[in-house]
């Protein structure tokens, strides 16, 4: 096992964003990014890479 509970996807972190209690229980997990869904983020958050 590498330690990775859930792989978080997109809606799920613009629910984390916007601090929706319906995603509180998970939040104790571990949880992995995909390459995809940090691109998609930087799109809807016009976000830049540092």
């Amino acid at each position: 096992m590498n330690g990775i509970d859930l792989l978080a996807g997109t809606h799920f972190l613009i629910h984390v964003h916007e601090e929706r209690p319906v995603v509180e229980p998970f939040l104790n997990y571990h949880f992995a990014i995909s390459y995809v869904t940090v691109l998609e983020l930087l799109g809807k958050f016009s976000l830049r890479l540092t």
